[in-house]
């Protein structure tokens, strides 16, 4: 699966043939002017879709249903009523056709659009479980992702198995095998450089390529003395006993001390440290010539955190120096 934004949506799924598509939850209101919209193209690709919370005001509302803001917000374990049978509640225990959700909302569907109907409801509102089984469209005002909610994995699971019909054939061993495979294919005989922070994302990616190419990578450890005690021995240590390719450790720390010298506030710190370590780094690099890749180890979280999807209300929790930092002026390519 992969986190995408709602801009050129259509164009990244007939780019992308996803088996499902699931519109987020999120704080906006479909009532204000610069909140998420989606193509309406997509509803008519035939293309299954789950709306949680405002994903699934977002379907209402653009289909032609109805939204309005409720005069009390649900937050919190609600106990909800299955009114109909659907495949997004197959093999759901329920005492009493109920179980337990988790809600996090200030608006609520009023009038649903044409052809859906309602498949579980609470005290109040008429629609917090929806269907379109032709377009094959389904909404969710509750959070069935989180884990206060009964079953919630199991809803997804039957969405993303039985609505979807996605084969559950991802594992962590056709991964690997298959970003080695990958890796081998882009970089052929050239050499990769990657830096190391000491943290799981980056000796990971490390690990991955070493295993594809051996000694055509070379790692860059930059210490700026802000590690915990003694890891920069354990990263060397750790390197040493499971990895042949080369590791260049930098030691920086009167460089970083010296730029954070009387500097409090947290983001000004991650920015001093980002560019000083990019300024560092690219310095040592630009030492290999020979070397026509740069890796870096990059997860969803940073990403998320490190800026909003749509440039709506979603935060900037904290920058991240291995998202967006590395200057223009690299001349290498991104593995």
């Amino acid at each position: 699966c992969e986190i995408v934004s709602n801009k050129n949506l259509l164009h990244k799924i007939k780019d992308t043939k996803p088996t499902g598509i699931i519109f987020s939850g999120g704080p906006a209101s479909v009532h204000k002017s610069r909140t998420p919209k989606i193509d309406k193209k997509i509803f008519s690709l035939n293309i299954p879709i789950l709306g949680i919370c405002y994903g699934m005001q977002l379907i209402v509302h653009q289909l032609g249903g109805r939204v309005e803001i409720s005069k009390e917000r649900e937050f919190g374990k609600t106990l909800i009523t299955h009114t109909h049978k659907s495949k997004l509640f197959q093999n759901i225990k329920l005492k009493n056709k109920q179980h337990y959700v988790w809600m996090s909302h200030g608006d609520k569907a009023i009038k649903l659009p044409n052809d859906f109907t309602t498949i579980a409801k609470s005290k109040n509102s008429k629609f917090v479980g929806i269907e379109n089984k032709k377009l094959n469209i389904y909404g969710l005002q509750f959070h069935p992702e989180v884990v206060h909610t009964h079953q919630g994995e199991k809803i997804i699971e039957n969405f993303i198995i039985n609505i979807c019909k996605t084969k559950p054939t991802w594992s962590m061993q056709n991964y690997l095998k298959n970003q080695v495979a990958k890796i081998k294919i882009k970089v052929e005989k050239n050499h990769v450089i990657c830096g190391l922070s000491g943290g799981v994302d980056s000796m990971v990616t490390a690990a991955i390529i070493s295993k594809a190419i051996n000694k055509q990578l070379t790692c860059i450890y930059v210490d700026t003395g802000l590690m915990r005690l003694d890891e920069t021995e354990e990263v060397q240590n750790l390197f040493k006993k499971h990895f042949k390719s080369k590791l260049i450790t930098v030691n920086a720390k009167n460089r970083f001390f010296t730029s954070l010298k009387g500097v409090s506030d947290p983001e000004k710190k991650r920015k001093i440290i980002g560019n000083l370590f990019i300024k560092i780094f690219n310095a040592e690099s630009s030492k290999i010539s020979k070397a026509k890749f740069l890796a870096q180890g990059t997860i969803y979280p940073d990403i998320i955190e490190s800026q909003s999807f749509h440039g709506g209300p979603t935060s900037v929790i904290k920058s991240h120096h291995n998202v967006g930092g590395l200057p223009k002026e690299v001349s290498v390519k991104m593995l």
